[in-house]
């Protein structure tokens, strides 16, 4: 008896742990399924989540192929990080820097204020822009 009753205790505790870990799961709201990757993992998860259902979007509706640059009008000196980040989530897009004149353009946190470009779609991040004049 002796024997078992460290074995007996540990398993009691387990199983007690258990049923106190599923009863605080449950009362939080048990399991949620995240819109993004990036709902429970960073700083700002809304933000995050935000940028990357635009990403999802621009996906989505704009052409393969087509040329496409991506920025932050109010701060210019994320564009290189911008870019990067838009490879990434971009990859059936030629996405160019700013510099050029593309066929789309994704602004995130402010709008573009250019009259040969008309909106697409946007959400609390940005908008996703189609130039239609040249």
């Amino acid at each position: 008896m002796r024997r078992r009753l460290p074995t007996v205790t540990a398993w009691c505790f387990a199983l007690l742990f258990t049923g106190i870990g599923i009863r605080e799961h449950f009362a939080r709201g048990g399991p949620g399924l995240a819109r993004t990757i990036a709902s429970n993992s960073s700083n700002s998860p809304k933000s995050a989540e935000e940028t990357l259902l635009l990403f999802e979007e621009a996906t989505r509706s704009v052409p393969r192929g087509a040329t496409i640059t991506v920025f932050k009008p109010h701060n210019r000196a994320d564009d290189q990080q911008v870019l990067r980040f838009s490879h990434g989530q971009l990859p059936w897009h030629r996405v160019v820097p700013q510099s050029e004149s593309p066929d789309f353009i994704i602004t995130l946190g402010a709008p573009l204020n250019d009259s040969r470009y008309e909106p697409m779609a946007s959400n609390g991040a940005g908008t996703i822009w189609r130039r239609v004049r040249w």
